[in-house]
């Protein structure tokens, strides 16, 4: 999530559509207050700054304790940094602050909700469901059945090694009350074009998208992977985001 009082923009992050490189992207243009929510390292790897707000932040006493337990840990000093703004910040937005719902974002933001520019980019269901079955696979070192992740998603399970902490939907985070409520949606599967166009309407320069290293080297066996039962799961789970944006089977 990026929230920017300068150029008046809310940016939702939702999964797997190359949301941390959208934030590396736009984060030399913050300053002031704005801040960004997750990412920090790969925004610091990439020669970025944090902006003085988010330095007060990470400077408060809870913050700095976060930060040394992290690197106690084995982590570096920029992921530790990314914990603790993390930690900070989840009393507010949830467990997974950088991927909070929309209900939290418009409750931590306030007025701004309404007066500045929100927008988020989504993708098809079908290929992203499997793009974040992989990532959990490889983050927890764990295997896994695809059923069962699925099955995960659709229940009520806040904490598991097969969903994101909070297990909070996609259509969460852009909707409120039922009711889409972000003002620009760009595609994944335009993303070079829509991020260009969505950025220049807030304010921004040209800006440059590096989101190859994001893409799998090996395509997924998609008909192996999606069973009768899991084509049932994948489209009652996301049938508000194939129904809002036209998504269709693409294999």
């Amino acid at each position: 999530m990026i929230i920017s009082h300068n150029h008046k923009f809310i940016f939702m992050h939702v999964r797997k559509v190359a949301g941390s490189s959208m934030k590396v992207a736009i984060a030399p243009h913050l300053v002031g207050d704005d801040i960004v929510i997750g990412s920090l390292d790969e925004i610091l790897a990439a020669g970025g700054s944090l902006t003085p707000g988010m330095k007060k932040m990470l400077s408060r006493p809870a913050s700095i304790a976060f930060a040394v337990g992290a690197r106690m840990f084995g982590k570096t000093w920029p992921e530790a940094q990314n914990i603790a703004f993390k930690r900070n910040i989840s009393r507010a937005l949830g467990p997974d602050p950088p991927h909070p719902t929309a209900e939290d974002a418009a409750k931590f933001v306030g007025d701004a909700w309404s007066e500045y520019t929100k927008f988020c980019f989504v993708r098809n269901p079908w290929t992203r469901v499997v793009s974040d079955y992989n990532w959990h696979k490889r983050s927890s070192g764990r295997e896994f059945e695809f059923e069962a992740y699925l099955e995960t998603l659709g229940s009520s399970r806040r904490r598991s090694p097969f969903v994101h902490a909070g297990n909070t939907s996609s259509w969460d985070m852009m909707a409120v009350g039922g009711k889409l409520a972000m003002d620009r949606v760009g595609r994944f599967e335009n993303i070079t074009e829509d991020f260009r166009n969505i950025t220049e309407k807030i304010g921004l320069p040209p800006l440059t998208l590096t989101a190859a290293e994001k893409v799998a080297k090996i395509t997924p066996d998609y008909e192996a992977l999606f069973t009768k039962k899991c084509r049932s799961l994948v489209t009652e789970l996301f049938a508000q985001e194939f129904e809002i944006f036209d998504y269709r089977w693409p294999f």
